[in-house]
């Protein structure tokens, strides 16, 4: 007899190129699709698969905080690349 336990899951989108991916945070299962509500679809059916022979005690139920903190970050440029860069867009002239 299967016993049906809602979960609410803190899931993290995020947008690679032309897809999105969606996360669930606790158990870092992921899933993608072209736009936001496909890859929470496709999520969720993958979450389902994930649990399907779980023990009700087995789900994880974690509380999640999510925030921005600003960073300041000093990056180096990549010299020869730059040099390479500028040779190969001037020969193109």
């Amino acid at each position: 007899m299967s016993n049906k336990h809602v979960s609410n899951r803190n899931i993290l989108i995020t947008q690679e190129d032309d897809w999105f991916m969606a996360k669930d945070i606790e158990t870092n299962v992921a899933s993608q699709g072209d736009d936001i509500n496909s890859a929470l679809a496709n999520l969720k059916e993958t979450l389902e698969l994930y649990y399907e022979d779980c023990v009700m005690e087995e789900i994880p139920t974690k509380v999640a905080f999510l925030t921005t903190m600003e960073l300041a970050i000093q990056c180096q440029a990549n010299i020869q690349f730059l040099r390479f860069a500028c040779r190969h867009h001037s020969k193109s002239f």
